[in-house]
């Protein structure tokens, strides 16, 4: 199996929702070009007593289906637009994660799990393993107890409660293949937000703007044999399928 790209599965979603989205306009559209005449021709005959109640209910079924149809692809192009936004969050992280590899890190990207999500970034290096998952929202990331907030609301996922159950799978693998049991550091990382939280963890996750996370990882102390690295960095390519870290 290929490696994967950082953010090629919201890349791959973001392509499908917008086909979808544009099929369903263009039915609309040629529905709308078809019927739309007629539709008119019947109305002004309503309205001059010539059509009869049936034709009328017809008139109504047309008009909100080409308006459903409308809305639906709306809505498809706008998660395309969310899914789009979330690879390139994906793919900026992606590309100053890479930059690790000269320094002994291996770097895997989207990584699927059962239940807990794909994981968006895994690092192995000297400091550790580490899990990151990169969000891509705006305005100013704050938190309150072990809640993010974004702009003071409640964000639309506890990506807090993801990435540490991410972690916990991650290890459980590990041990089934390795029999260690190696702390698995997460991360939620910021590509476009303000973050202010107090020291930068939350419940034992680090939430860090993308500025800050390189910098993070590089004063990290190192915990891992050049031999350990490798060991478990062949250990993910076995269990994901990878060709290479």
């Amino acid at each position: 199996m290929r490696d994967r790209r950082a953010g090629g599965r919201l890349r791959r979603h973001a392509r499908f929702t917008w086909s979808w989205g544009m099929g369903i306009l263009v039915v609309a559209l040629l529905i709308a070009g078809l019927l739309l005449p007629f539709t008119f021709v019947q109305f002004f005959n309503f309205l001059i007593h010539r059509s009869t109640a049936a034709t009328v209910w017809a008139i109504w079924v047309i008009l909100i289906a080409i308006v459903g149809l409308g809305w639906v692809a709306q809505r498809l192009f706008n998660l395309s637009d969310r899914a789009a936004q979330g690879a390139s969050g994906e793919e900026q992280v992606g590309t100053a994660l890479e930059s690790l590899r000269a320094l002994g890190w291996h770097v895997f990207h989207d990584l699927p799990l059962v239940r807990v999500g794909n994981i968006d970034h895994l690092l192995i290096g000297p400091p550790g393993i580490f899990i990151v998952e990169t969000k891509s929202h705006r305005g100013r990331i704050t938190c309150s107890g072990t809640q993010l907030l974004r702009n003071g609301k409640v964000l639309e996922k506890d990506f807090i409660r993801q990435v540490k159950a991410q972690s916990a799978a991650l290890n459980r693998l590990l041990q089934q293949q390795l029999r260690q049991n190696r702390y698995i550091q997460p991360i939620v990382c910021f590509s476009q937000a303000l973050v202010q939280i107090p020291g930068n963890r939350v419940e034992n996750v680090w939430v860090l703007p993308l500025q800050w996370l390189l910098p993070t990882l590089q004063r990290q102390p190192a915990r891992l044999q050049p031999i350990q690295i490798q060991q478990l960095s062949a250990c993910i390519a076995v269990l994901f399928g990878r060709m290479k870290p």
